[in-house]
């Protein structure tokens, strides 16, 4: 397998996460393929130890944004009481993360859910991720938070054996060397987690290197997991690299489903990626899905599942 070329990062903010989950991150994905594990201990099952699988190359990892160590004690955030995010010393576990519900459009039932990034002020407050995204991209922690959402989704998922999770990962925790050696060894150990798992990245940040989506989609695959692209629409994905990416399924960006009931220009843009999809034989989430009007006719068109406040709002978990 051609391993993932290396990416210009932090260039273009804002653009490698969805809009559900940040406003913010850098852009780019791994720059190789999963190095030989050197720990011929087998990988932790229990979910209390998915933040000790992903730190045992806690050596080569002391940078800021690049520590997968289990350890809490590390740098982390704190917020004043205008909202302003510091770096300070402290403990992941006050990222704990929200899920919304994913729904059948056929029959309103909950098919998966999203799981989404909220920090837990000392005072019990969550603080949205646009407050702190820009600090996390800046100080380069951004990866450090993927990781404590991954790590929070996949206790999750061996917990209740019936749920699917999707997880938004940042184009600079794709680019990181280790990431995929990580996701390798944790989902080696929970085939019927890796099943249940569907990593979600942004049509613009996969189209910042072809060849590097193509090969980090196989490679997320082939651990088990499925891959999502979210806010389709937003970028520039032409028809044959769409049938190229392998994509499980496509999100469409919800900004151009929140207007669908009184915009023409929105109902055909909608239209066209649906039957787009369809053609390709790919599954659509439409998000923003805010009342029933906006739902009837994404289920007439044939969108599979809705997302949005009207079907249940992110609820920490």
């Amino acid at each position: 397998m051609t391993p993932p070329g290396p990416l210009t990062t932090a260039t273009r903010g804002g653009l490698c996460y969805g809009q559900n989950h940040h406003v913010a991150s850098g852009s780019g994905f791994g720059s190789r393929a999963p190095a030989t594990n050197p720990n011929p201990n087998p990988t932790p099952t229990h979910g209390r130890n998915y933040g000790a699988a992903f730190g045992h190359t806690q050596a080569q990892t002391r940078a800021p944004g690049r520590d997968f160590s289990g350890s809490r004690q590390r740098f982390g955030f704190t917020v004043d009481e205008d909202g302003k995010p510091s770096l300070t010393l402290g403990e992941d576990d006050r990222i704990v993360i929200a899920l919304q519900p994913l729904v059948h459009a056929a029959s309103g039932a909950p098919a998966f859910h999203e799981a989404l990034m909220r920090l837990r002020r000392r005072d019990g407050a969550l603080v949205p991720p646009a407050t702190l995204l820009p600090t996390a991209e800046k100080t380069g922690l951004i990866r450090r938070i993927d990781q404590r959402v991954l790590e929070l989704a996949l206790k999750k998922l061996e917990q209740q054996p019936a749920m699917r999770l999707a997880v938004n990962v940042s184009g600079p925790t794709l680019q990181d060397p280790d990431f995929f050696a990580h996701l390798r060894d944790v989902l080696a150990a929970n085939s019927d987690v890796a099943r249940r798992l569907t990593i979600e990245f942004t049509e613009t940040c996969a189209m910042e290197d072809v060849e590097a989506t193509t090969s980090a989609i196989a490679m997320i695959k082939q651990f088990g997991a499925k891959v999502a692209m979210d806010d389709f629409g937003a970028g520039y994905t032409s028809f044959k690299n769409l049938r190229r990416f392998d994509f499980d399924l496509v999100k469409i960006d919800g900004a151009f489903v929140q207007n669908l009931v009184v915009s023409a220009d929105d109902r055909f843009f909608v239209r066209t990626l649906v039957d787009l999809a369809r053609h390709l034989g790919l599954p659509v989430v439409a998000e923003w899905v805010e009342d029933e009007e906006t739902a009837k006719i994404l289920r007439d068109w044939g969108v599979e599942y809705l997302q949005g406040d009207f079907f249940g709002a992110a609820t920490v978990a």
